[in-house]
């Protein structure tokens, strides 16, 4: 069945972002980082990315560092981000400004569904050199140890380019039933799919079988140059993610506007028609300047 969010394509407000993060702890551990972690966001659906009930979809890819065609998927997961309410405890939550509380849906998902709810707080807090630090607080499982308890992730954001093109697709017009999402952000591109196998003989369980293909750009003139940093192996994922890529640079060089939430895109081959996928836009456009 499909959301108010899936029929009426509502505008979407603000910016795409492009975060990293720098450090994870689990008190009462000192901070550390395993892993090269980039998440991309989309746009949101109101103006206020901290106002209760507003969405926005992401792709967030964790690899093991350092992050190289032969380093190893840690986790891979995509869906919507939801803004809840501050819960009393995250009001009162000490040594920073709360900002907001988000709970981030696993559609897809590498470890599969068995994980607590994925919820957390920011909070904005001065470090004593003077520099402000975003952290996301909240409760998970240490995968280290199966155990669930508090965790603390220090991210960063990165700046946009200027002018610079990016998209979200999907590959059902419902985000909650696809099972594909590709994302092009600056010099960053991802794409995460989770696909089902059939049972066997042996086995009568559903098995899930997790993909994922980063790009890096390079700027040369005014183009991208685009590089693999990592792929599961998954020829068709990856020659699709390129071909948006290359897609969304010839728009921008020829000045052309990019298309609108809820269409369909093809990424295939054209002279076939059995061999081109059909894809949803969540979110398409370009960067601005402040």
């Amino acid at each position: 069945m499909s959301s108010p969010l899936e029929s009426k394509w509502p505008d979407l407000y603000s910016a795409p972002s492009i975060s990293a993060r720098v450090s994870i702890a689990r008190p009462p551990l000192p901070p550390f980082e395993d892993s090269d972690v980039l998440v991309l966001s989309s746009r949101s659906t109101l103006p206020d990315s901290q106002t209760i009930g507003n969405t926005l979809l992401y792709l967030d890819l964790r690899l093991s560092l350092p992050a190289a065609p032969t380093c190893k998927l840690n986790w891979a997961f995509a869906g919507l981000r939801y803004t809840l309410p501050l819960s009393e405890q995250a009001e009162h939550s000490g040594g920073g400004a709360v900002v907001a509380r988000y709970r981030w849906e696993h559609i897809i998902d590498s470890r599969g569904s068995g994980e607590p709810p994925d919820e957390g707080t920011l909070v904005r807090r001065i470090e004593g050199d003077g520099s402000e630090v975003e952290v996301e607080v909240g409760v998970g499982l240490d995968p280290e140890t199966g155990i669930i308890g508090p965790y603390e992730e220090i991210w960063k954001d990165e700046e946009l380019p200027v002018r610079s093109p990016f998209a979200f697709l999907m590959s059902d017009p419902s985000p909650t039933a696809s099972k594909e999402f590709m994302a092009v952000v600056g010099a960053h591109a991802i794409a995460l799919s989770q696909c089902k196998q059939d049972a066997t003989p042996i086995s009568e369980n559903v098995i899930w079988t997790s993909e994922a293909v980063r790009l890096r750009g390079r700027k040369t003139g005014n183009k991208f140059c685009w590089e693999t940093v990592f792929s599961t192996g998954q020829h068709s994922l990856k020659s699709q993610l390129l071909e948006l890529v290359e897609k969304l640079s010839s728009h921008a060089w020829e000045g052309n506007g990019l298309w609108k939430r809820g269409e369909v895109v093809g990424l295939g081959d054209d002279k076939h028609s059995k061999l081109v996928r059909k894809w949803t836009v969540w979110d398409a456009g370009y960067t601005t300047r402040e």
